[in-house]
């Protein structure tokens, strides 16, 4: 079986669809033939199991509909895949997704689409999904809600043509023994301020929707209470590159004004391997999302299978996924997050045994169903 997917970004470019898309599509690679139609900024690594053809310059336009049926048609694939959205598509043509999955459904092409953002999104984005929504042979949706919504907005489609495949962590699961998380955490906690007894930790893209700054506050209410007894850290890099130079000047400001900068450490960039040491080096993890944590946020996932206690933003739907004593839930206010972090510091870290099955299995599976229920018909 040949497959070709179409996905804007795809490493090293920033972007959640993207690194999740790679993750996928090398394990599946050994079991069907997988291209990759992406963004000229992404790489072709040499040990990568994945053909990547890495052509886009741009996401719009007649050259774009060109490149794209050019390469169908030297390929001779069974299906194209479009992964949507990803951070390449910012400023695209809206028309990608308008005519050319017409066309591609007048051609006789096989074309699953997987919707990483729906319900959340404005109602104009909704209204210009519906070419590619009633024109693909299968929807893949990666929350429960999503199906709903769309099902809402879209009468005529056939409820079983969409499908819901959660994703799985980007970051692989850390290996490290019980001995080298404890050494990593001494180096992590070593010519700290005295009294800094655990670590909380917090892993992700910073943005205005991950409300890093109410982490901050709520450290920094502790501090000045006298209450404060653990470390804030920060893996991964933080400057004003990383986010939006008036958020991380809100942030600056946060720690300069309350001198938290002894309460902090940031590990700076590390490769995926590490990032798993590092939560795993936690006692606590906490992240902050607008719109409320969602079984597709990757951040979240990676400390899940770690074990630690998450404490996170009450989500909005798939509540019985996040009814379990690992996680922590909690209003997008300091006082809520507050609270949790003084239940960490001041009762023994918690590790929650998690199944030793990979998530990815289930996932590949699922989706080598798919493609071959459609390439059959």
């Amino acid at each position: 079986m040949k497959v070709l997917v179409v996905c804007g970004s795809f490493p090293p470019i920033k972007c959640g669809v993207g690194d999740y898309a790679n993750v996928l599509y090398n394990k599946m690679a050994d079991k069907i033939d997988v291209t990759v139609l992406t963004s000229k900024n992404a790489d072709v690594p040499t040990d990568s199991k994945v053909k990547i053809i890495n052509s886009i310059e741009k996401w719009k336009g007649y050259s774009l509909y060109k490149a794209i049926l050019k390469e169908i048609k030297r390929g001779k694939y069974d299906l194209v895949h479009f992964q949507f959205p990803t951070s390449e598509y910012v400023n695209s043509s809206i028309m990608l997704f308008i005519v050319l999955p017409i066309i591609l459904k007048l051609r006789g092409i096989k074309v699953v689409y997987t919707i990483h953002e729906y319900s959340n999104n404005r109602w104009i984005s909704k209204v210009l999904r519906k070419p590619a929504i009633y024109c693909s042979n299968r929807i893949i949706v990666v929350e429960d809600a999503f199906k709903s919504d769309i099902l809402k907005r879209n009468k005529l489609i056939n409820k079983n043509k969409i499908n819901i495949i959660h994703i799985g962590a980007n970051v692989p699961k850390s290996t490290k023994t019980k001995d080298e998380i404890l050494c990593l955490r001494n180096k992590i906690l070593t010519d700290r301020r005295v009294g800094i007894e655990k670590i909380v930790g917090y892993f992700g893209f910073i943005n205005v929707s991950k409300r890093l700054d109410i982490i901050l506050q709520a450290f920094a209410e502790l501090k000045n209470e006298n209450k404060l007894k653990s470390l804030l850290l920060i893996i991964g890099e933080f400057n004003s590159e990383k986010c939006p130079q008036e958020l991380f000047d809100e942030l600056q400001n946060i720690i300069k004004n309350n001198e938290l900068e002894d309460y902090i450490y940031i590990t700076g960039y590390v490769e995926d391997l590490e990032v798993g040491d590092y939560l795993k080096a936690s006692d606590a993890t906490v992240f902050l999302f607008k719109n409320g944590v969602s079984v597709r946020n990757g951040s979240m996932l990676a400390a899940q299978q770690e074990g630690r206690t998450i404490i996170t933003t009450r989500p909005t739907n798939n509540l019985e996924y996040f009814d379990n004593g690992q996680f922590r839930l909690v209003e997008n206010d300091v006082e809520t997050v507050k609270a949790e972090i003084l239940r960490a510091q001041d009762n023994p870290t918690e590790n929650f045994i998690q199944n030793d099955n990979d998530p990815w299995d289930a996932i590949v599976h699922k989706h080598i169903e798919i493609y071959e229920e459609l390439v059959k018909k």
